[in-house]
C-alpha cells in the first residue's frame, strides 16, 4: 500500500473545504488576511518606521494604520 504524503492530504484538506460552502472560502479569507496584517505590524513594530511628525510606530499603531 502507498503511503499518503503530507503534501496529498494537505490537497484533499483543501479541497474538501473549497467544496463546502461560500461562508468556509470567506472565513479562510479572512483568516489569511488577519495573518498577514499581523505580519505587517510586527515588521512595521520591529523595524524603526517613522510617521511624518517623527514618531515611531509601536505594534498597535502599525496594525490599526493598515486595517
Amino acid at each position: 500500500m502507498k503511503k499518503i504524503t503530507f503534501t496529498q492530504r494537505f490537497r484533499y484538506k483543501f479541497d474538501n473545504l473549497l467544496n463546502k460552502e461560500t461562508i468556509s472560502i470567506m472565513a479562510l479569507l479572512g483568516i489569511i488576511s488577519l495573518i498577514l496584517v499581523k505580519i505587517i505590524a510586527t515588521v512595521l513594530a520591529v523595524s524603526t518606521v517613522v510617521t511624518e511628525g517623527g514618531k515611531s510606530l509601536n505594534f498597535v499603531e502599525g496594525e490599526f494604520g493598515k486595517i
